[in-house]
């Protein structure tokens, strides 16, 4: 009986006669481990610049509202000075003489000129 040995040490990898290439085993799993790792680090470094998007998005969204808000108060405070409460309490308008007693001067027959 005729029984070999297996020496990891003089073994090598199998050829293909076709190509002339060897393929080496180790370093094919070697690659695969640094192309999985490689795409681990790509797939979450594009996963974090997701992340930080959301947050710039939040804290836009939050600048978004304070300037409404102050463009609201800027509306409010534009609108204060011609309010009706505003245009009542003018020393001008108070001024005025008021209409109840006034009297018209009859132009034509009906025609009427209103007469300090």
């Amino acid at each position: 009986m005729n029984v070999t040995f297996f020496d990891p040490a003089h073994a090598h990898a199998p050829e293909i006669k076709g190509l002339n290439i060897t393929i080496h085993w180790q370093y094919f799993k070697l690659g695969i481990v640094t192309l999985t790792v490689i795409l681990a680090v790509v797939y979450l470094v594009m996963l974090n610049g997701l992340a930080t998007q959301g947050f710039d998005v939040q804290i836009l969204k939050a600048d978004q509202l304070a300037l409404h808000k102050e463009i609201e108060a800027i509306d409010i405070s534009l609108a204060i000075p011609s309010s009706l409460y505003a245009l009542e309490s003018n020393e001008l308008i108070q001024n005025l003489p008021t209409a109840e007693k006034k009297s018209f001067l009859e132009v034509r027959d009906t025609d009427f000129v209103f007469n300090y």
